[in-house]
């Protein structure tokens, strides 16, 4: 078992070792994910584990998780979420070697025969972030801000609303 947080990784070398990489990542270090996120806080933990299948194939099972902070776009407030993801990626040195990966493995093609770690993590981290950020449908907290926030809307169709039901009134009337 082995920790690591950065640096280029021989995948190859490691699946032959059986090799498990495990450790913490600080959020503020992931840039790219931080664009998706509220804030830069908290860590994201991953473990990947390293082997080869039965078709002699080098293989990384990984798993992260973080408790992130994320904008609800719902009632616009922050909130904490906690994100899993597990995957398993196989590397390939190109396109056409991914296109021939057997089922339930996706590709991470590499460069010069390496990868990069936190890379890895982010991508993974990133397709695991929800599509739209939201509470949780009976947090109490994003209700009573959306009632709120309704109750103060402008609602400019309301004059016509009233105007129409006027006129259909007084044509009752007539």
């Amino acid at each position: 078992m082995s920790n690591s947080t950065s640096g280029l990784i021989d995948p190859y070398k490691m699946a032959k070792r059986h090799t498990t990489l495990q450790d913490k990542v600080a959020v503020a270090n992931l840039q790219r994910a931080n664009k998706l996120l509220a804030s830069d806080a908290g860590d994201v933990v991953y473990q990947f584990d390293f082997s080869t299948d039965l078709e002699d194939l080098c293989v990384i099972h990984g798993e992260l998780h973080g408790l992130l902070t994320m904008c609800c776009q719902r009632c616009l407030q922050n909130f904490k979420r906690e994100v899993r993801c597990e995957f398993i990626v196989s590397p390939v040195k190109d396109d056409a070697a991914a296109k021939s990966l057997p089922s339930g493995y996706e590709p991470i093609i590499l460069q010069g025969g390496m990868f990069d770690v936190l890379e890895l993590l982010e991508d993974e981290l990133i397709l695991g972030l929800p599509i739209v950020a939201v509470h949780d449908e009976n947090e109490l907290d994003c209700i009573q801000s959306i009632g709120i926030v309704e109750q103060e809307v402008n609602r400019p169709f309301q004059v016509l609303h009233t105007l129409q039901l006027n006129k259909k009134s007084q044509a009752a009337e007539d």
